[in-house]
């Protein structure tokens, strides 16, 4: 048995919400979507994941820096409605105090320098997705960010230089005066 995967053109934003709320349980566990389009800034998918964390998932079929930017606006609106978003999902009743969402965002393409933004320390976590169909069927393909260095160009000098191994890296004696005679 094969199976025919062929890329497919980017749907509505309705029909990839469908795909968004449909594949969720593929890349965050099992999920509970508490809300498929979140009356806040770019209409997240409000759910709780696998951890029982508060989850907000922002896209945007065209625009990454879009789906980033609503997600970080839908990320503080919900946080200041915590308490608000408490009484009216009681899923939430079983959260201790008020965490900060999660926040997962999907873009088509990774801008540059999006890994930097997408650092354990925020929360914020960054996927990208390609929309596809399997066997004449959409389906969506979601993928952790990672960037590739871009390639350099032919005859440029390396943009990273590699430490030599076993040098010594104190100044010389000339090193050191030269500075100094630089110094201001």
């Amino acid at each position: 048995m094969a199976l025919h995967i062929r890329p497919e053109p980017m749907p509505s934003k309705p029909a990839l919400r469908a795909l968004i709320v449909a594949s969720l349980d593929a890349f965050l566990g099992p999920t509970t979507v508490l809300d498929p389009e979140l009356a806040c800034t770019g209409h997240p998918v409000l759910a709780l994941d696998a951890a029982h964390r508060l989850t907000l998932v922002s896209f945007d079929p065209g625009d990454g820096i879009q789906a980033l930017l609503s997600g970080l606006s839908a990320w503080h609106e919900t946080r200041a409605g915590n308490p608000w978003l408490k009484r009216l999902y009681p899923e939430l009743h079983q959260l201790d105090g008020s965490p900060a969402p999660r926040l997962i965002v999907l873009m088509p393409e990774l801008p540059p320098g999006i890994s930097l933004i997408a650092s354990d320390e925020c929360g914020l976590e960054i996927f990208c997705f390609r929309v596809l169909a399997v066997d004449g069927q959409p389906a969506l393909l979601v993928e952790p960010a990672t960037e590739s260095p871009p390639a350099p160009e032919v005859g440029a000098a390396p943009r990273h230089s590699q430490p030599v191994p076993n040098v010594d890296s104190e100044l010389t004696e000339e090193e050191t005066a030269f500075l100094e005679s630089i110094r201001p």
